[in-house]
């Protein structure tokens, strides 16, 4: 472009004048404009509003402290990590020489949360073409699109010569887009007036205090001043009254003047109600829910794991997504691999329920105990790489014949049968009887569960004990009646937490109850000896190790 067309296209730009309450007169820059407050909103002062700090700083921290995992897929389509890469070193590790990992992605995200994309020039190296990432300051990036559709990048960066680099020389992130521009859209230019609005707001409670948390005032006096004489007076009210040191003095109004306040107070201005209405609006812009930017209802306990998802779903992963594809594009030259971000820790729920739901995979082999181990950050022991099978998916009986092989010829009833000789008869007859063959051990899992079970049904058994026990102490005729219907439906419990059949269960209840009822109401001695040898006596029961509950 020549210096006439240069001069020409800007005199026909859409741009007001010199008058900066138009809003065409800051279109020449895009990373600032004018609200309706009259307060000019770029990225770095929308970086003020403590709404909009937090919401960037918990998406981009979030997503800068996740797992980053490279892959490399195998011809089965099976992932392993590709720790031999480049890339995890330098995403992972060391993208350049002053930042570490985590704070490279932090501050590639915060950028593309703020402006329209962020943008790193690509280094190679010795030991490949991804050496280093180096960010580019967002205000030094122009970015062009050719007529072969491709992008190029003109950096003008503070005291260096202009340098243009091709789209094979630069990674970028972008944030969302609503056209065919090669830029994103800048939130923050499209929110100008919510953050004008809360800027304004700031201002105003700033100059609010600053004047001693008081309306604004006026003087009233009982006849016309002279010019010096009102100069002096005005000077004079400024000094003793206002600002914060004057809080709380005695005025006193020269010669017959009366004080009138104009304006409203905080209160009445609905100072706070306006800011927190302007959190829920910031929370839209971001798409993050509204009690994580610290304002409105604290969610419930019960809650917390939902809430956690749905910040997972709909704000992290289009980000994680958005990493992920930007890596494919620009960093990554095989086929074979791919990063991918790790949301296991950010949804680990509380203790109690992971152990449930690893004991549940690791039961039904969809995880061996050592990948359980590896989630909870322990080493590895051998012997457990394997994948469990449960019980009940176990094929029985003897495996079943290959394919294509004749069954075998069953014995034929036309050969006489062998005769035994005389050797063979006595031995068989001075041989001793075959032993009984041993039965299969009791896998400790179900020992387990076994054990978890009884005493369950033992401690409900004991409480109810005692605290009757106590209630009807004296009465032994009512005694006698609680204990026969309390062990009558607790042979039904019994039966129905170990599987038993009712009359096994039946017994078992009829020993307890003729062993505390023979001591009369003073039954503490059956009930503590209940409390010590039941849970072993139902563990027998469950595991068919002996057929009738022992009798004291």
């Amino acid at each position: 472009m020549g210096l006439l067309e240069s001069i020409a296209s800007g005199l026909l730009a859409p741009r007001a004048s010199g008058d900066p309450t138009d809003e065409r007169y800051w279109t020449r820059d895009l990373a600032a404009a004018m609200s309706s407050t009259g307060i000019v909103v770029t990225p770095r002062q929308a970086l003020q509003v403590s709404a909009i700090f937090q919401a960037v700083r918990l998406i981009a921290e979030t997503i800068g402290a996740l797992p980053l995992i490279v892959y490399r897929e195998d011809e089965d389509g099976d992932k392993h990590r590709a720790k031999d890469h480049q890339l995890w070193t330098t995403l992972r590790r060391s993208p350049n020489v002053w930042q570490t990992g985590q704070q490279f992605r932090e501050t590639m995200t915060a950028l593309a949360l703020v402006y329209p994309g962020a943008h790193a020039e690509i280094v190679p190296g010795p030991d490949g073409p991804v050496a280093q990432l180096i960010p580019f300051e967002p205000s030094t990036v122009t970015v062009q699109q050719l007529a072969t559709k491709r992008l190029r990048f003109i950096i003008r960066e503070p005291g260096m010569p202009e340098r243009t680099l091709v789209q094979d020389q630069v990674f970028r992130i972008n944030g969302l887009g609503i056209s065919t521009l090669p830029v994103s859209e800048n939130v923050i230019l499209l929110a100008r007036e919510a953050v004008g609005l809360w800027l304004a707001q700031e201002k105003f409670s700033g100059l609010f205090f600053g004047q001693g948390a008081r309306p604004s005032v006026w003087m009233q006096v009982p006849k016309k001043l002279s010019d010096d004489a009102f100069k002096r007076l005005q000077e004079q009210s400024q000094a003793r009254y206002a600002g914060l040191q004057n809080m709380h003095k005695i005025g006193l109004a020269e010669e017959g003047s009366t004080i009138k306040e104009v304006g409203w107070s905080a209160k009445d201005s609905q100072l706070t109600e306006a800011r927190e209405a302007q959190v829920l609006e910031i929370a839209r812009w971001f798409n993050i829910p509204e009690h994580m930017l610290r304002a409105g209802k604290s969610p419930t306990y019960a809650s917390i794991y939902q809430n956690a998802q749905e910040f997972k779903d709909y704000t992290l992963t289009p980000w994680a997504v958005r990493w992920e594809q930007s890596a494919l594009r620009d960093l990554i030259y095989e086929d074979d691999v791919y990063i991918e971000h790790l949301f296991d820790g950010l949804l680990r729920g509380n203790v109690t329920e992971r152990a449930q739901a690893q004991a549940i995979y690791v039961t039904n082999g969809v995880m061996t105990r050592n990948e359980v181990r590896r989630q909870e950050n322990l080493n590895r022991l051998d012997g457990l790489d394997e994948p469990l099978t449960p019980l009940n998916m176990e094929r029985t009986g003897a495996p079943p014949p290959p394919a294509g092989d004749p069954p075998p010829d069953p014995p034929s009833r036309t050969q006489p049968p062998v005769e035994p000789d005389e050797d063979d008869a006595a031995a068989t007859a001075t041989a001793p009887p075959p032993a009984a063959a041993a039965p299969p051990p009791i896998p400790r899992r179900l020992t387990l569960i076994a054990e978890a079970a009884a005493a369950r049904v033992v401690r409900k058994e004991v409480e109810q004990l005692r605290a009757n026990a106590e209630k009807l102490a004296g009465k032994p005729g009512a005694w006698g009646e609680w204990l026969f219907a309390f062990y009558e439906k607790h042979a039904a419990f019994v039966a129905e937490a170990l599987q038993l059949e009712p009359s096994i269960a039946s017994r078992y209840c009829q020993t307890n109850r003729d062993q505390v009822a023979g001591s009369g109401t003073l039954a503490a001695a059956p009930i503590a000896y209940i409390e010590d040898t039941a849970v072993n006596q139902l563990v027998d029961l469950a595991l068919d190790r002996h057929p009738e509950p022992a009798h004291v």
